[in-house]
């Protein structure tokens, strides 16, 4: 099997962006930067500035005290008021 120069060129090249490209997946929708505790995810700064669209609720807690329900980790950690948060919606006040 002969292999033209410019093939090998052409898999230099590619080869090294499919690996650099490769580390910019991100699986499941958890920020890259946060601290799991045994109960909440901590968020850390650099935040998430993109998000998949799903849904699997999280219970943040705001700078405030607060709790506020997101439709994912990454989503609740774009939001700077938010510190950390835990799986699961939050759960209503009763009045």
């Amino acid at each position: 099997m002969k292999i033209a120069v410019a093939d090998t060129v052409r898999i230099g090249i590619m080869l090294p962006l499919l690996f650099v490209l490769s580390g910019c997946i991100q699986r499941g929708s958890e920020p890259t930067k946060s601290i799991k505790t045994s109960v909440d995810t901590v968020c850390t700064e650099p935040r998430p500035q993109m998000c998949t669209k799903e849904y699997k609720p999280v219970c943040a807690m705001l700078k405030d005290g607060a709790e506020k329900t997101y439709s994912t980790g990454c989503t609740a950690c774009v939001d700077t008021k938010v510190l950390s948060y835990t799986q699961g919606a939050c759960r209503a006040l009763a009045h």
